[in-house]
């Protein structure tokens, strides 16, 4: 499901998603509570990108991943990129 949201759709996503609870939220002015509402949005979309990221690797140079592939045991191969 969330295999679609790179860092590029995501950023759209979230846009859009900001715009659509902006315009609804300050449709009938601006208090407080609205503005927390809206903060809360950001928040909550700003923990999403966190959350979704891929982890740091176990491989950082070439020679560690062959050394890994060369092994005894069976090894999954996985290219990732979180752009």
């Amino acid at each position: 499901m969330f295999s679609f949201l790179n860092q590029t759709s995501y950023l759209a996503t979230a846009l859009v998603i900001l715009v659509i609870a902006g315009g609804f939220l300050f449709s009938r002015g601006i208090s407080p509570v609205r503005v927390g509402a809206f903060l809360l949005v950001i928040l909550l979309l700003a923990a999403a990108q966190l959350l979704l990221r891929s982890g740091p690797t176990g491989v950082t140079t070439v020679q560690g991943a062959e050394a890994l592939i060369e092994s005894d045991r069976p090894v999954l191969v996985e290219f990732f990129s979180d752009y």
